[in-house]
């Protein structure tokens, strides 16, 4: 009885060769560079300014340049691949409202930050709240086809 059941087992596998499995080669699924702001080494809640930081390392490449006048950038977007980021942000608009910008910034081949474009159509003007103290978020998506800002 064994025997039968070892030639059942055993006989599909003697006249082939088993290939072993190979992974496909490795590839970093992390864009090089990332976009992030705040004081430069940690989030902070109420915006800042913006760091172009390497993926791997987490290290500060360069400082964005200033998109205006008072600008702090609260929230960044980032285009399919990893060299076109948006910033959206705040200026100070008087004593109870502010200006809500988006710009568009482009990212050299060695992660050097351009100087950000202002996206056309006139600022969105909002009240502060008071209980806010100025801290705020603004969430920002970009379309997979780099043409819609949400």
């Amino acid at each position: 009885m064994l025997a039968v059941v070892g030639v059942i087992i055993l006989a599909p596998r003697a006249g082939s060769r088993i290939e072993p499995l190979t992974p496909p080669p490795a590839r970093s699924a992390l864009p090089r560079y990332l976009v992030t702001y705040g004081n430069g080494t940690s989030f902070v809640p109420g915006g800042g300014p913006g760091y172009v930081r390497a993926t791997a390392t987490g290290r500060v490449l360069a400082r964005i340049p200033a998109a205006a006048r008072d600008f702090t950038v609260e929230g960044v977007a980032a285009a399919p691949g990893d060299r076109v980021f948006y910033l959206i942000g705040m200026t100070f608009a008087g004593p109870s409202a502010v200006n809500v910008e988006c710009f568009r910034l482009v990212l050299d081949a060695n992660g050097r930050p351009s100087v950000p474009r202002r996206l056309p159509g006139p600022p969105l003007l909002v009240p502060v709240p008071a209980t806010s103290n100025g801290a705020t978020i603004i969430p920002l998506a970009i379309s997979p086809d780099d043409q819609e800002l949400a």
